[in-house]
């Protein structure tokens, strides 16, 4: 019986972590812990879960190299900030096939633009773009006449109305309004993403896969290690 219950201490002390916090290991609690009182365990997911899984499930471990993965994430911010909604995954990944970028990478930045979130972002963009390309500024009426068009447009902005003449006809009335700034700013904003999300993807992979790397290397000496002590 006390055979039993140290074989199954063992087993559950062995079993590997379906999720290993790559950033900080030494803030992980081991296995036996987390066994030992599954209370403590959350019931749900984090926010920086839900956001970090996308990036070690999709980027991280993807098989290329890390240029190819960084450069799909450029391409991600600077054509995911793009102003032209239901067309930009098409644009991407004609971009990705162009540059040889990695294709599945910028598919996160990509979609960070999306109905729910677009009106804030090309809002500040065009803040951005207006000041940039008005340093001098612009009359008051001017601005809300500006922030109103380009509100109103997203808002009533529709994947399925983007091959119909009456979506175009609005589209060119808001470019004459604010495109330019807009095109501008999301330019801008786009490409600092871009650089920042290539640097930080880049750096990124190669530090996971030199863990990865250690880690395993680490195991295989221990097993070595075990094997040695049971031969002995």
């Amino acid at each position: 019986m006390a055979t039993d219950v140290t074989q199954e201490t063992h087993l559950a002390s062995s079993t590997p972590r379906l999720y290993t916090n790559f950033m900080d290991p030494g803030e992980a609690k081991s296995d036996a812990q987390e066994l030992a009182s599954p209370a403590d365990a959350p019931t749900e997911m984090s926010l920086w879960q839900r956001l970090r899984r996308p990036i070690v499930e999709k980027i991280l471990h993807l098989d290329d190299t890390p240029h190819r993965i960084a450069l799909g994430v450029f391409l991600g911010f600077v054509v995911g900030w793009t102003p032209l909604m239901g067309a930009q995954i098409v644009l991407y990944l004609a971009a990705a096939y162009l540059f040889r970028a990695n294709r599945a990478s910028g598919l996160p930045p990509v979609l960070l633009t999306n109905p729910i979130t677009a009106v804030p972002i090309y809002v500040l963009n065009w803040r951005i773009g207006q000041w940039l390309l008005n340093p001098g500024g612009i009359s008051e009426a001017a601005r809300e006449k500006k922030t109103a068009a380009l509100t109103a447009f997203v808002e009533k902005f529709s994947v399925s109305e983007v091959f119909t003449a009456s979506f175009w006809d609005r589209f060119a009335d808001a470019f004459g309004t604010f495109g330019q700034e807009l095109f501008f700013g999301c330019l801008v904003v786009g490409t600092v993403c871009g650089l920042v999300g290539y640097i930080a993807t880049y750096y990124g992979v190669v530090a996971y896969r030199r863990r990865r790397a250690a880690k395993q290397a680490q195991q295989a000496e221990d097993l070595s290690a075990n094997a040695g002590d049971l031969a002995a």
